[in-house]
């Protein structure tokens, strides 16, 4: 990930156990995702709290989580907690990192977001 990041010529904040960046408090998670480094964040802001799935297919890390604002979860990891029949402790589940044309699997109050569409996601 480091030398992907290196290679492209992009400033990047380094990895640690918490990073805190202009108001933003991001908590790394170690993610697996087909033998290779992957990643997930829990991401603090504005007393919001999202959650990002990286690449990994891993629902434990996700159904470990409570009171979500969002979580963002691929196709793969929407499949895993099907199977895991898991409650997901978020207001919103939305889908992303999938084509226009994959199957979308169809779990508990899903939202698949259609290209160019922009999502708010405030407090209540």
């Amino acid at each position: 990930m480091k030398a992907v990041v290196e290679d492209a010529g992009v400033r990047s904040i380094p990895l640690s156990e918490v990073v805190a960046w202009r108001g933003i408090v991001i908590h790394p998670m170690a993610t697996p995702h087909a033998g290779v480094e992957d990643y997930s964040s829990l991401l603090e802001w504005q007393g919001l709290r999202l959650f990002l799935a990286g690449d990994t297919d891993d629902a434990a890390v996700l159904l470990g989580i409570q009171k979500l604002d969002a979580a963002y979860v691929t196709p793969s990891l929407l499949l895993a907690l099907q199977r895991k029949a898991g409650a997901v402790d978020t207001g919103l589940l939305i889908s992303y990192h999938h084509e226009a044309c994959d199957p979308m699997p169809n779990f508990r109050g899903r939202l698949v977001p259609k290209l160019g569409e922009r999502l708010r996601i405030a407090q209540e």
